[in-house]
This record gives C-alpha cells, sequence and structure tokens, in this order.
C-alpha cells in the first residue's frame, strides 16, 4: 500500500485492463449499489471499470483516487482542462 503525494490518502494500485495502474482510495472497497450509488465509477479488483447506474448490478470495489483527492490540480499542471 502507498499513500497519495498530494493528500496523503492511502491507496492501492489496480492494473486496468489496457496495462495502466490506476490509484484507488484503499479504505473504499465495499459492495456499490446502483440506486445509493448511481453515477460513481468504481474499480473492480481485476481492474473493470463501472459506472454505477440505477437498474444495474451491485459492484464489489474501490473509489479511483483522482476523483475524490482534494488536491487533484497538483497533478493536472501542465495539462489543458476545460
Amino acid at each position: 500500500m502507498s499513500a497519495c503525494k498530494a493528500c496523503g490518502c492511502h491507496l492501492v494500485w489496480i492494473k486496468s485492463a489496457s496495462g495502466k495502474s490506476q490509484p484507488c482510495e484503499a479504505a473504499s472497497l465495499r459492495t456499490w449499489h446502483p440506486t445509493e450509488d448511481a453515477g460513481a465509477v468504481v474499480v473492480e479488483p481485476t481492474g473493470r471499470v463501472v459506472r454505477m447506474a440505477p437498474g444495474g448490478q451491485a459492484v464489489w470495489g474501490y473509489a479511483p483516487h483522482h476523483a475524490t483527492c482534494p488536491k487533484v490540480e497538483l497533478f493536472r499542471q501542465g495539462r489543458e482542462t476545460d
């Protein structure tokens, strides 16, 4: 386990289907429900990324850290943003 260099959050790294490692919040591992968590993006331990939608199935996984890091802008320096 590692920690975010910006905010200190404990992270786990999940390898995506494309082979890239994605930082996820270690404490967020849980069952995500389609009704309560609609719109959330969840990363399964297998690397599959799921957007929760009403009517879908429950998913066991993590929250991607880039979606919740309070200092995410520190990592976006030099990139164009909308």
